[in-house]
């Protein structure tokens, strides 16, 4: 019980240390929240960025044609069956009178229904795959050889310059997005931790004095730790905050005639992985600063 009150006390010292210093504090809080929200801005801007390609060429639709004679029963099992499949985002069937009505209308409707007893177009399908990030070109390849390889199934119409383009933009893409982000994140957590231990420098001199009144290790070093990781938190919230009201002010500016650029925020798994790096530096940098004292 005595270890639990301890405990207890030394991180309600932790928050209290916090609000002796107050201009400190507040000035260090004020550095790291401004120096995150600019990281976090760039980051946001290369994460729309690669959207805006993934969402351009990160997606490819080709022509599956059939037999004439095949069997309209077993093709729309065929169809089933592919938009069913890896990487199929949406599949659009037309049977036999439905490509008729579709050249029909293409053709400034032209009146075509006299081929409707002898209709010579087969069944055909307009699918649509999303390239995968690893392999676009042999995962894409693969389905169009399984479709192929289905019975009664003419050919699939992908060219091989299409297929090769969308998915030299995607590997791109993450050739360039990744290495970025890690940079990016690599420069914050050293200028964040820097800032960190220049800030446990000051309390040097309270550090020399308790350990003069025989005060034990922990006891001087959890109060530091704790205080590291209230300030890592509460500066990542208000950098949030600040790049949540830059988003939605981008977007008044962006999201109109004729420009239409829609800023989206960073999702949920890009934020957990912020404040898992947030904390690791605030943890990190304490450790150092610690050992030090």
């Amino acid at each position: 019980m005595d270890t639990v009150n301890r405990l207890v006390f030394l991180l309600g010292k932790g928050l209290r240390d916090l609000g002796i210093n107050k201009w400190e504090q507040g000035i260090t809080l004020v550095a790291l929240t401004l120096l995150l929200f600019l990281g976090l801005l760039f980051i946001l801007a290369m994460f729309n960025v690669r959207q805006q390609v993934l969402s351009r060429q990160g997606q490819l639709s080709f022509e599956i044609y059939w037999d004439s004679s095949a069997s309209l029963k077993k093709v729309r099992k065929q169809w089933d069956a592919i938009s069913k499949k890896d990487y199929v985002v949406s599949l659009t069937q037309y049977t036999p009178q439905e490509a008729l009505d579709s050249l029909s209308e293409g053709l400034g409707e032209v009146d075509l229904q006299w081929l409707k007893g002898n209709n010579p177009l087969p069944p055909t399908a307009v699918v649509t795959v999303e390239l995968p990030k690893s392999s676009p070109r042999e995962s894409v390849r693969g389905l169009i050889g399984d479709i192929e390889s289905m019975p009664g199934v003419d050919r699939a119409s992908l060219s091989s310059k299409r297929l090769r383009r969308a998915s030299t933009w995607t590997r791109l893409s993450g050739r360039i997005f990744y290495p970025f982000l890690a940079g990016i994140i690599f420069l914050v957590s050293l200028i964040m931790a820097n800032t960190f231990k220049l800030t446990l420098y000051t309390k040097q001199e309270e550090v020399e004095v308790l350990r003069l009144v025989g005060a034990g290790r922990w006891f001087i070093q959890m109060p530091i730790f704790v205080g590291a990781i209230v300030q890592a938190l509460i500066s990542g919230a208000l950098a949030l905050v600040l790049l949540k009201a830059a988003q939605n002010s981008l977007n008044q500016l962006l999201n109109v005639p004729p420009l239409w650029l829609e800023l989206h925020f960073l999702p949920a798994q890009h934020i957990t992985i912020f404040f898992g790096v947030l904390l690791g530096v605030a943890l990190l940098s304490s450790w150092v600063a610690i050992r030090e004292a």
